[in-house]
């Protein structure tokens, strides 16, 4: 059960390297010293070495504020920015076994980690390129 729960927490490539490998060697007890290396051999995320892609045709304001996000103008003339959710630095909401996991610290008496985990998903927000305010 150990081997399922870790497979949860892990993403991208490494999630489909490991499924295929466990599928392949069903019965193989061998592939278990390969293990650790599968699932520790990510690196931290950080904004060094976090994936960005800002395109050529968007406003400079989003080439110098966005980092670990992709940016690009579509044909309907809105801003499109999509991002996987991962913030880019240490934190105790990160999965145990992620690179990014630090151990929770109480801030005193009363306070309590939140139950929830930071998770990948697929975020898509567009922004038109001229918003007109709703006057709220």
């Amino acid at each position: 059960m150990l081997i399922d729960i870790r497979i949860l927490q892990i993403g991208g490539l490494y999630k489909i390297l490991l499924i295929f490998i466990l599928k392949k060697l069903k019965g193989n007890k061998f592939y278990l010293f390969f293990l650790p290396f599968l699932l520790y051999g990510q690196e931290e995320l950080t904004l060094e070495n976090c994936s960005s892609s800002i395109n050529y045709n968007v406003s400079s304001f989003f080439q110098k504020y966005f980092q670990c996000v992709d940016v690009s103008l579509n044909r309907e003339f809105y801003y499109v920015i999509y991002t996987d959710n991962l913030p880019p630095h240490l934190s105790w909401y990160y999965p145990q076994g992620s690179p990014n996991h630090i151990v929770y610290v109480s801030q005193g008496p009363g306070y309590f980690q939140n139950p929830n985990s930071i998770q990948e998903q697929n975020i898509v927000i567009s922004i038109p390129l001229d918003p007109v305010p709703r006057g709220i």
